[in-house]
């Protein structure tokens, strides 16, 4: 086993301070920074814009007519109070004319994902209605059918563009 004497430790020791000094340098004069404050800003900016865009928060919603089977759906909304207004408004441009429109209700809203609306039909009337959400339109399918029971079949579903 070697040892190194103080000597070499030191010379050592100053060889990594300088080394350090030289790429502290060396990234203060790279072209980012050469613009100066300006270049800093933009850098800033640029870096910023990336971190809100990787949080960026989607909505989407799914609206029913339970009288009628009639459905409406919206994503890609700023906030869920904009998806379910949007998911009403759509189900109601989509029901027929001369039919009561006022029985359009948001049934499920979704943030950064899928949702799902099934119902269970009896009679050529609606007799269950479930829901699911999920991060994947299989799943929030699955979900749906399942809370509204055997022989319920899928209405409607939605997915929003998610971001991680």
């Amino acid at each position: 086993m070697t040892r190194i004497g103080t000597g070499r430790l030191r010379t050592v020791g100053l060889l990594l301070t300088a080394l350090l000094l030289a790429v502290g340098m060396m990234s203060a004069l790279s072209p980012a920074n050469a613009a100066g404050a300006d270049g800093a800003q933009a850098a800033e900016a640029s870096t910023t814009a990336t971190r809100t865009a990787a949080r960026r928060v989607n909505y989407g919603a799914i609206a029913l007519n339970v009288k009628t089977g009639w459905s409406g759906w919206s994503y890609d909304k700023a906030s869920k109070a904009k998806a379910k207004k949007a998911a009403k408004k759509h189900c109601k441009a989509r029901t027929p004319s001369g039919v009561n429109t006022s029985s359009c209700k948001p049934v499920v809203w979704v943030r950064n994902g899928c949702a799902a609306v099934a119902v269970r039909v009896k009679n050529n009337k609606i007799t269950k209605v479930g829901w699911g959400v999920a991060f994947t339109k299989k799943k929030a399918k699955s979900l749906a059918k399942k809370k509204a029971g055997k022989k319920a079949r899928v209405h409607t579903w939605v997915c929003t563009t998610r971001y991680r």
